[in-house]
């Protein structure tokens, strides 16, 4: 399933990877829609500098697993990532047990997992593929103002059922309705990256 390009056996430590070396674990058809779908890992850093203390990290829409992939080699925690394309996950767990990162992937729908178990959360807009007018990944997500209302709201009432002092790290995310028992903590110079953490 998963491609290792040969830049791996040059990578002393997942932490040090570039994304272009990222990309190359990954074949074409993955890897052409990074600029697009995962996150630079600048952003990755800042996001896990700011996660760094949490102990159980959720990816809301891991896609190929880049965040948790390289999170977990840059700060002790455990990351999880939920994605609802079977392939991408079926990738991410391939790249994992080949680098040995400390992350489980799960092929499900964010509407089914209990936000409450986490005190740590990653979340780059991945509900925005269903009000895109280009750049879709595949035509597997439902483009529907409806839908993407929908999953806006699931996100927010489950994050109403974390606990205090739970973190909450958006990436390009301007639309999402924060419970008030989340106050906004941290903002990069342009606005890419906030950090919410929950007072109450």
């Amino acid at each position: 399933i998963v491609h290792i390009d040969a830049v791996f056996l040059s990578l002393s430590l997942m932490k040090n990877v570039s994304d272009e070396e990222f990309n190359s674990l990954f074949p074409n058809e993955i890897s052409d829609h990074s600029k697009i779908f995962w996150s630079p890992r600048k952003a990755i850093e800042t996001a896990v500098n700011w996660l760094d203390g949490c102990k159980n990290i959720l990816d809301i829409g891991s896609g190929n697993g880049k965040f948790c992939l390289i999170g977990s080699h840059l700060i002790d925690a455990k990351f999880t990532g939920v994605e609802i394309r079977e392939t991408l996950v079926l990738h991410a767990q391939g790249v994992a047990q080949s680098t040995k990162s400390k992350t489980s992937f799960i092929h499900d729908d964010i509407k089914n997992i209990d936000c409450s178990l986490y005190d740590g959360f990653f979340f780059y807009n991945s509900f925005g593929e269903h009000i895109c007018t280009s750049g879709s990944f595949d035509n597997q997500i439902e483009n529907s103002d409806d839908v993407y209302d929908f999953y806006q709201n699931i996100l927010t009432e489950k994050l109403k059922t974390t606990k205090a002092g739970t973190h909450f790290v958006t990436h390009n995310n301007e639309g999402l309705f924060m419970p008030d028992s989340f106050q906004l903590q941290e903002m990069t110079e342009d606005n890419e990256l906030t950090l919410w953490i929950k007072t109450k």
